[in-house]
């Protein structure tokens, strides 16, 4: 049966290509078929037919599916080239990679915003907060945290947010 609908939302493709409802529900319909790499590769011909106006429709859905499966390789290069579309979308990023225990890429990640005077937090957060949040990654997790020079990201901190 998933079969002949997979196969009617293929046929109602070939003439709606650039609907992209029609996109949303095969990515749903093959998401609730818990067929990863089959899922995968439809939403990605989503993204290549669509245009980028379209793209706030599929990438939710794109990102609650990798979320929902058990695959963080995967999930982190669909985050990835999310962010190149949406570099504000950083801080969610950020908490996936904590939730998987990739705490050494977090912390990286948390870094490179940190660094970035034109970041703005969607949660509201200050820089001096994310620093906050940065050196208590760090201080929690020494052993899985080891990419970045823990010294200088200290000191330029104490350097730069002194109390006056």
């Amino acid at each position: 049966m998933y079969e002949e609908v997979n196969n009617t939302f293929e046929r109602a493709l070939v003439f709606m290509h650039k609907m992209p409802r029609i996109w949303m529900d095969y990515g749903t319909f093959m998401t609730l078929q818990c067929r990863i790499t089959r899922t995968r590769y439809v939403i990605d011909r989503a993204l290549r037919a669509l245009p980028i106006t379209q793209y706030h429709r599929i990438w939710p859905l794109y990102l609650k599916f990798v979320r929902q499966f058990d695959i963080p390789e995967t999930a982190v290069r669909v985050y990835r080239r999310y962010l190149k579309l949406c570099p504000d979308e950083a801080e969610e990023y950020i908490e996936y990679l904590s939730e998987v225990g990739k705490l050494d890429d977090a912390a990286q990640q948390l870094a490179t915003i940190v660094d970035n005077e034109n970041f703005a937090s969607k949660f509201g957060k200050s820089n001096h907060q994310l620093w906050n949040e940065l050196c208590e990654l760090i201080s929690k997790n020494p052993h899985k945290v080891h990419s970045l020079n823990v010294d200088a990201i200290i000191r330029g901190g104490l350097r730069r947010y002194r109390p006056n």
